[in-house]
């Protein structure tokens, strides 16, 4: 009988083992009670533009109460966004980047805080980044001042030179309807062309407002100049 103490010990532990991986395995085949889908996560509640509030679609297994608040880096909440039953499905949270008080919360990251039911919380790493100030425009030159509709291609074309503090969406304005650019560039220097072309033919004889917009991931719009340009039969 002492001989099979040992063997029944190793049995026990071996079923033992074997039962605790059969439960780990079971629950990572359990699907998630919430999932969290792809929204506007770097906004501005200042630009009145369509990335003015951070949007967090949510999608929860099944029915229950849900709770979803913005807490800052040191846990403290800033804002309560939602906190009613819910049917299972999607759920799509949004936050204007205000306070309990209304104000415009300081920039910085803050992180959304989700309880489920009587007590599941989760801290979601889906990190909202709230950003109110304009990308660092410069106009540096705008070459030559004259135009001219014919003749050496020199004269034929603007050259608007810029500095941009961060990447951010750049157009140069001409007038009230010729743009040129709209293409993401990343900080630093560069330049926009203007061939004095209007909807793809050459703008009339005149002057011309010539202005440099930027505008950021977030919304924030920047803007340099204007200069006026002439354009020269």
């Amino acid at each position: 009988m002492a001989r099979l103490l040992p063997t029944v010990l190793v049995l026990v532990l071996l079923a033992g083992t074997a039962a605790a991986f059969a439960v780990t395995e079971r629950l990572k085949l359990e699907p998630a009670p919430l999932a969290v889908g792809q929204g506007v996560r770097v906004f501005s509640p200042v630009c009145g533009c369509e990335t003015r509030r951070a949007e967090l679609p949510v999608r929860v297994r099944a029915a229950g109460r849900l709770s979803v608040e913005i807490v800052r880096d040191d846990g403290e909440t800033v804002r309560e966004l939602l906190d009613r039953r819910v049917p299972a499905g999607r759920v799509l949270v949004a936050w204007d980047g205000r306070d309990e008080a209304g104000r415009v919360a300081p920039e910085g990251i803050y992180r959304p805080r989700v309880t489920l039911g009587a007590g599941r919380t989760f801290l979601l790493p889906t990190p909202l980044r709230l950003d109110v100030t304009p990308p660092p425009l410069t106009l540096v030159s705008a070459r030559p001042r004259v135009l001219r509709r014919a003749g050496y291609y020199r004269y034929r074309r603007l050259v608007v030179r810029y500095r941009l503090g961060e990447r951010a969406r750049l157009t140069l304005h001409v007038g009230e309807r010729a743009r040129v650019g709209g293409r993401v560039v990343r900080r630093g220097g560069g330049h926009l062309d203007w061939w004095g072309r209007i909807d793809g033919r050459p703008a009339p004889p005149g002057r011309y407002a010539v202005t440099l917009v930027a505008v950021d991931v977030a919304g924030n719009r920047s803007q340099a100049g204007p200069v006026t340009v002439r354009v020269r039969p």
